[in-house]
């Protein structure tokens, strides 16, 4: 009997998409980084010359535009391109296109915001309207944190729409890396306010925080993925647990 098209394309899907696979890489990725990082910022110390500096400038996870920097990158754009074909292939209402399509464009965004440190733009406007907090030395917190509330009430009713599994995993995603992202970046700045940037406490506080995100970005990744693998096989339902 020759196979129907359909059941070709979803078990040739199905073959390509092993969320769990993909997460194992990803959190391969992060682990390289950051034990990169940690030797890049040991030989530093230790050696203390220009060479060393530069090194821990390329593999310091903490630094703008370097080689951890492009990864974060990707794996925003890969989210973005997951989320653009759930929402184009998949999706079934409206609702749920539109809720896919703006993951999508936020991911896109928050790509761009990771290389071209875009939130930085907003730090001297927002300090000038603020009391002089510690926590807030890092004042991009303030817009974005106000913008993650605002987009997190606005895509409530599509996440609660979703499969109880896959909501669930976005939901740790999105704790892990607001965890990391605001929560850890509003402890350095305490630090950076009260000492210096250049102290071995900020150096480990940064390194949580972007630890942090990349594995956050990693486990929304896994949920877009692990999403597309169930609908295919049709087993996405609302009473999926992770």
């Amino acid at each position: 009997m020759n196979e129907q098209p359909g059941h070709t394309h979803t078990a040739r899907l199905q073959w390509v998409i092993v969320p769990q696979r993909q997460l194992l890489i990803l959190l391969a990725f992060s682990g390289f980084f950051t034990i990169t990082h940690l030797v890049a910022g040991i030989f530093h110390t230790v050696v203390g010359n220009s060479l060393s500096q530069e090194v821990y400038r390329f593999f310091n996870i903490g630094a703008d535009q370097n080689l951890p920097t492009l990864f974060a990158t990707i794996q925003w754009l890969l989210a973005s391109a997951v989320s653009w074909y759930i929402a184009f292939s998949l999706s079934k209402t409206k609702k749920h296109f539109r809720g896919w399509f703006a993951i999508s464009l936020i991911s896109m965004f928050i790509a761009a915001d990771e290389y071209l440190m875009l939130h930085e733009l907003t730090i001297e406007p927002v300090r000038a309207l603020i009391p002089d907090y510690s926590f807030l030395w890092f004042a991009w917190v303030i817009p974005y944190g106000i913008l993650t509330l605002v987009l997190a009430a606005v895509l409530s009713g599509f996440m609660f729409s979703l499969p109880g599994r896959t909501m669930t995993l976005l939901f740790i995603a999105g704790v892990i890396f607001v965890t990391g992202a605001l929560g850890f970046e509003m402890l350095g700045a305490v630090q950076v306010a009260s000492d210096n940037d250049a102290s071995i406490t900020y150096a480990a506080l940064y390194t949580c925080e972007e630890v942090l995100e990349m594995i956050g970005v990693s486990i929304f990744i896994y949920a877009l993925l692990d999403y597309i693998s169930r609908v295919s096989q049709g087993r996405a339902d609302h009473q999926d647990s992770v």
